[in-house]
């Protein structure tokens, strides 16, 4: 989503794999979002 602030993602998960692998998706996620947003402020 677009806003006055920048980009916000808004994320939600079903995984149905060991705590780890799925803490290691979350994770990935999260820095892949925080890229897009640091990329949006360029």
């Amino acid at each position: 989503m677009k806003t006055d602030g920048g980009i916000f993602i808004e994320m939600s998960a079903l995984c149905q794999a060991e705590k780890a692998a799925c803490d290691k998706l979350i994770a990935d996620f999260k820095e892949l979002n925080e890229r897009i947003g640091q990329s949006d402020r360029r």
